[in-house]
């Protein structure tokens, strides 16, 4: 941290005023002389005393002398361990994102030797905001593979990093043009002897850091508090008068010209070092690593790589040697996934997909949420064998939830999910709502995901199609619309 001086200068003026011309008075004139005295007469008058001199003017004060020049300050001491001022983490903490060595080039998002970029097949939604993730083995080892919805196993001084970033708002005169980096979290794998806490008294733990951009967006400063930041980006360009796509006016008719598409995200949360643990549990686990998250391809800033895992292997950060890569278990992206299938069978390879990513940190069975009963991971909504009446319930079906006593936005929807009714079901309803106890997930999104939504919407929809045989709820009445997805 730099401290800077500043050199401080004091004038005094001093103002004396000396007087330097002459004040004596004028000399008296001499008395007149009496007259004799007359015999007995009386004493002659004496003569009028002369008219003293005017008194000389007070000459001018003189200036006084310059103040002497103030002694320059003393230089500040240097910060204390945890150096900078604007973390708000513990010491022990790097308070800078470039002090980790993770990035080569933090702007630009370039991982330093030995960090590999990877993607995921069914992101979570965040605010709509892009991902950036990276992973790193620090002191060696290899990441454990396991060839189903099982999570990986990552070795001490694993470090798993993912930064979250919105297109540039092009609008803005300052843009550079790039992403604009929001924050990037950090899950670092320890053991008792690297953690002030020790662990909580077991061998190894993972600890959760934060890091939120400045403007200039070359760096991250470390913050354990969470905030709230207001984004407007450039989601694209439309023509003016029919918003068809363009990329400049020669793309428009006549006088219309090619505009940008603003959007904007005015309340993001970054998360607490709290939040982060509400989803990845008081112990901390990681929550994307796995076989099905991983089986894709990816781009190495610039460079094809055919699939992540196959990458991992061979780079010897991944053992053991995994099966071919069709015979692994692999998720889907659900949006793109429904556009080109849309049948019973594939909707619920979506909603799977999509539930095991958004849901499934807490509700599964080793989930923060797995006392509520309902399990959303991938696993357990597998189709086969035909589920019976009790794992329909897991997945919500018919089940009269424990924890939506503030659901207000759901007319008389009563269970969580009636096959055939999404109108009627709750899990629909928290979906598409952002009200705080109201919503699903509980935090991480300001704003509803409209995608999602519709997937959801469709595949309790077709529930009685690809399953004949799953309970049909008793419904009273007729409840509350469940939103209008787009």
């Amino acid at each position: 941290m730099s401290t800077k001086l500043n050199l401080m200068f004091s004038i005094s003026l001093l103002v004396a005023a000396v007087g330097c011309g002459d004040s004596s008075a004028g000399t008296g004139g001499t008395g007149g002389v009496g007259g004799a005295g007359g015999v007995g007469g009386a004493g002659g008058i004496g003569g009028a005393g002369g008219v003293g001199g005017a008194g000389g003017i007070g000459g001018a004060g003189g200036v006084g002398g310059a103040g002497g020049v103030g002694g320059a300050g003393g230089m500040g001491g240097e910060g204390g361990s945890g150096g900078s001022v604007a973390s708000t983490c513990h010491s022990s903490v790097p308070p800078l994102l470039s002090e980790w060595g993770l990035f080569a080039d933090i702007r630009n998002q370039v991982p330093a030797d030995g960090v590999l970029p990877f993607e995921v097949t069914s992101p979570l939604y965040t605010d709509g905001a892009l991902k950036r993730r990276f992973v790193t083995l620090t002191k060696g080892g290899q990441i454990e593979y396991f060839n189903d919805s099982e999570r990986w196993q990552s070795p001490v001084g694993t470090i798993y990093t993912k930064t979250f970033a919105y297109p540039a708002n092009l609008d803005d005169p300052g843009s550079d043009g790039l992403e604009q980096l929001i924050e990037t979290r950090l899950l670092v794998h320890v053991t008792a002897e690297e953690d002030r806490l020790d662990c909580n008294g077991a061998d190894t733990c993972w600890q959760l850091h934060v890091y939120v951009y400045d403007e200039k967006m070359t760096d991250a400063v470390c913050k354990s508090g969470g905030e709230t930041v207001s984004v407007v980006y450039t989601a694209g360009q439309e023509c003016s008068d029919d918003q068809s796509p363009c990329e400049d006016d020669d793309d428009c008719e006549g006088a219309a010209t090619c505009d940008n598409t603003q959007n904007s995200v005015p309340d993001y949360g970054v998360p607490s070092n709290g939040a982060c643990r509400r989803c990845h549990g008081t112990d901390v686990r990681t929550l994307g690593p796995s076989t099905g998250m991983l089986n894709r391809g990816n781009d190495y800033g610039g460079v094809i790589v055919a699939n992540q895992i196959d990458e991992l292997y061979d780079t010897g950060m991944l053992a053991p040697e995994p099966p071919p890569v069709d015979d692994r278990t692999t998720y889907v992206d659900p949006v793109p996934y429904v556009e080109n299938c849309s049948t019973p069978a594939c909707l619920h390879e979506a909603a799977r997909s999509y539930l095991d990513s958004n849901c499934a940190h807490c509700h599964a069975p080793d989930g923060e949420a797995a006392g509520t009963g309902i399990y959303l991971d991938y696993a357990s909504m597998s189709p086969t064998p035909t589920p019976s009446d009790e794992v329909f319930k897991t997945w919500g079906v018919c089940k009269v939830p424990t924890s939506a006593g503030g659901v207000r936005n759901c007319g008389n929807a009563s269970e969580d999910i009636v096959p055939g009714e999404p109108e009627n079901s709750i899990l629909l309803c928290r979906i598409d709502s952002v009200t705080p106890g109201e919503m699903m997930a509980p935090l991480g999104r300001s704003l509803v995901d409209y995608d999602g939504y519709d997937v959801i919407y469709d595949w309790i929809a077709t529930l009685p199609i690809l399953f004949p045989d799953i309970p049909m709820c008793s419904t009273e009445g007729t409840g509350g619309t469940g939103g209008a997805g787009n």
